[in-house]
């Protein structure tokens, strides 16, 4: 059975790597190849800041990097409902292995098939579900468009590059309307390839890839990925940060990471002390704390149970509502800090995960696509057949030059020497913290 391929890329380097796969089936074959187919109740008042009556120095980077690190929960609608849901799915189905997934490429994805489902269509109602409080296109569209708009503003602190393609064998033929929407609406390109040079037609689709993710990924695809597909779509995430705060790579440290309440292992452990934005959660009952990139745009949030075998009991708690609560509540204090070193990949199969959201018709001979491409014998034999995710991430010492200064001292509600130990498996996300955009969001287990 041929397939239609919808693909996604993304790759983080703190580092970091990511790739998601989606199949459609070809359901009919003819020669030549035609488709056939509220506040916490034990909440304590965020902490109140001393001034210091000394002059400031705007000049000094200390002193830029102290005003410039100040943490401003989003307050708009977040539109993450799906994220965390999917987040939850993903962890469960991988228990005892490192996972990491990008939510934001899989809710572009099937925001994009929306748009190739076309209005009124069940398959289009029930990709709609992915974004609860919004039920138009144009709605839909204003949303990425701030998104992108975010996410595509360029720095000399970080680098964040986003990609689109949509390749399509040389007999098949997108509708313009398509091809112009998911342009200026999602970034995305259509070219078309001669899939049945398949070898020639995977270097191609590889190259692309390759470029756009910095050699991260260079082998989405195979010849015979291509050989059975008549259409690829692609989409790509790169993202560059370094910490705001780098850990020094000589007091990187060997310690046991407890991998269970009866097992460990010996890996290395960043440290650091420092004022970082912190909170503890009888909520989550967990400690969360924030690592900035440089630039203050975005951050990793790491999660940690306050049990050694917590982490389960974590997940099953956690949803978006309880984060952005505890983001609310989070206080910039000296904390010390010890993370594992952590590098791991790993591919995500989505198919029943997402049955298990809603997202049902679009794997079966129901699911109607009539926007995509021209041609009712086309458009009517598609469906989707495989989702999947293939990620990866690498964090380190890695970072700018340390500097220090003190302007504002704190009163610290949490105690005079807290400690921030992730000897033991943890959470962990990336955001954009302007439109809390969730990149990507994981568990460690066992640090490689």
């Amino acid at each position: 059975m041929k397939k239609i391929l919808f693909l996604f890329v993304c790759s983080i380097s703190v580092f970091c790597t990511a790739q998601s796969q989606v199949d459609i089936d070809k359901l009919f074959h003819a020669n030549p190849p035609s488709l056939a187919p509220n506040r916490p109740q034990n909440a304590q008042r965020p902490v109140q800041a001393q001034s210091q009556t000394q002059s400031i120095d705007s000049t000094n980077p200390a002193i830029t990097e102290l005003f410039e690190d100040e943490l401003k929960p989003y307050r708009g609608s977040r539109h993450d409902e799906f994220d965390w849901a999917l987040t939850k799915k993903v962890l469960d189905a991988n228990e005892h292995e490192n996972t990491i997934v990008s939510p934001f490429l899989v809710k572009l994805l099937l925001s994009i098939l929306a748009e190739a489902a076309g209005q009124d269509t069940s398959t289009h109602r029930e990709l709609l579900t992915i974004l609860p409080s919004i039920r138009t296109e144009e709605e839909i569209r204003e949303l990425y468009g701030r998104t992108f708009g975010s996410l595509l503003k360029e720095s000399s602190e970080y680098e964040l590059n986003l990609g689109a393609k949509l390749y399509v064998d040389k007999f098949i033929q997108p509708r313009q309307k398509f091809a112009a929407i998911i342009k200026s609406f999602y970034y995305s390109d259509v070219e078309s390839v001669d899939f049945a040079r398949s070898q020639e037609a995977a270097n191609i689709i590889n190259a692309w890839c390759a470029n756009a993710t910095k050699n991260h990924i260079n082998d989405i695809v195979t010849p015979d990925d291509v050989a059975r597909s008549v259409i690829l779509l692609i989409n790509t995430i790169y993202f560059n940060g370094y910490w705001s705060k780098p850990f020094a790579e000589n007091e990187t440290v060997v310690r046991n990471f407890h991998v269970s309440s009866k097992a460990s292992l010996p890996v290395s452990f960043m440290t650091k002390t420092d004022d970082f934005y912190y909170s503890e959660s009888t909520e989550l009952d967990a400690k969360v704390l924030r690592l900035p990139y440089k630039g203050y745009k975005y951050s990793m949030y790491i999660i940690l149970p306050n049990k050694a075998d917590g982490l389960n009991e974590l997940i099953s708690r956690v949803d978006s509502s309880y984060l952005h609560r505890t983001q609310i509540l989070m206080e910039k204090v000296e904390v010390k800090v010890s993370l594992p070193k952590f590098k791991f990949t790993n591919t995500v199969r989505l198919n029943e995960i997402l049955k298990d959201l809603g997202i049902r018709q679009m794997f079966t001979l129901q699911a109607s696509f009539p926007q995509l491409v021209r041609g009712n014998v086309v458009q009517d034999r598609l469906q989707v057949s495989n989702v999947l995710q293939r990620t990866g991430i690498e964090v380190n010492e890695k970072g700018s030059t340390a500097y220090a200064a003190t302007i504002v001292s704190l009163v610290n509600k949490f105690g005079a020497n807290i400690e921030f130990n992730a000897d033991r498996p943890f959470l962990f996300l990336i955001e954009d913290e302007t439109t809390s955009t969730l990149i990507f969001s994981g568990k460690v287990t066992k640090p490689e």
